[in-house]
């Protein structure tokens, strides 16, 4: 609407109480209302009783959100990331997102896919209930992925432009089984046991690292680490467990370690206007984005 006292044009507001931005995250938070209810309802049936099935219950909702949510052809399944002649293949992943537009499954059947590693977005491990045992699981489910994404991955261009990206990898739990800080201190234990058993992986870390200062972290340093450690461990429920990959030690710009300005190191995510839900889904959209070539643009008004 046209305001004749100045000298452009004015975008008028229907409710001046609430922001275009909020009113799309009420929509949006209607899908998380929605996947709430679906998440319990055949554990409210069959109890505790078939936790296997109400985990394949559970993961299938978590394909099934992605898929509505997602770019017409990324392809959404579970199954493994194949190295060829030149690595082992991935340990099964519960839920590979790929791009099925652009890349040919090495197989593929209704559900179930074996892909190349270069056609992956981002791997998910799915829990049930996230305790410390679990976290040790998905983090070794997930560090089975470090030696493909380094061969395949570290040289390859893609649509974009960007060269070397790491797939995004996540863990995420309905229900949580420990606290936040035990969480935490869990997740860092065995982020060093994953290095320990992965030296090239650490080799490349503490190389990539040493060129990186304590307010500029190189991209290749980001990259090295995150081929290796997930992004995010987040719970689904009330009050959830949150803890994001970031770089530490947090406040301090004192050299760590051997000649590292930064080191990486896992922090709560804190508290948010955006549910669990919502911030998995920002990560998996901007990464599909990357992944797709498309640059900036209206997702990151969400943040």
């Amino acid at each position: 609407m046209r305001d004749d006292n100045d000298d452009g044009p004015t975008l008028m507001i229907r409710d001046p109480g609430k922001s275009p931005v909020l009113n799309f995250r009420s929509f949006a938070r209607t899908y998380v209302e929605s996947f709430a209810a679906a998440r319990d309802r055949v554990r409210l049936l069959i109890g505790n009783h078939h936790q296997q099935s109400v985990g394949t219950h559970r993961e299938g909702l978590l394909k099934e959100f992605f898929r509505e949510v997602l770019p017409a052809g990324i392809s959404v399944d579970s199954g493994f990331v194949y190295g060829y002649e030149a690595q082992t293949p991935s340990r099964q992943i519960d839920i590979i997102i790929w791009d099925g537009l652009s890349h040919s499954a090495v197989f593929r059947t209704a559900d179930f896919v074996i892909v190349p590693p270069e056609a992956v977005i981002a791997a998910v491990s799915v829990k049930s209930r996230l305790g410390s045992a679990e976290i040790k699981d998905a983090m070794n489910n997930l560090g089975s992925l470090s030696e493909l994404d380094h061969t395949f991955r570290r040289h390859y261009e893609f649509p974009g432009g960007e060269k070397g990206v790491p797939i995004l990898k996540l863990v995420v739990a309905y229900e949580k089984d420990v606290a936040e800080e035990t969480a935490a201190r869990t997740t860092a234990t065995c982020s060093c046991d994953v290095f320990a058993e992965n030296r090239r992986g650490l080799e490349h870390a503490v190389v990539a690292l040493k060129t990186a200062t304590a307010y500029d972290l190189k991209r290749d340093a980001r990259h090295v680490v995150e081929r290796v450690l997930p992004k995010m461990i987040i719970t689904l429920d009330t009050n959830p467990v949150g803890i994001f990959q970031g770089w530490g030690p947090p406040h301090d710009a004192t050299p760590v370690g051997p000649g590292l300005a930064r080191i990486p190191y896992y922090y709560p995510t804190g508290s948010s206007v955006l549910s669990p839900l919502e911030k998995i889904t920002y990560y998996i959209l901007g990464a599909t984005y990357m992944f797709r070539g498309i640059k900036g643009g209206s997702l990151e008004s969400l943040a």
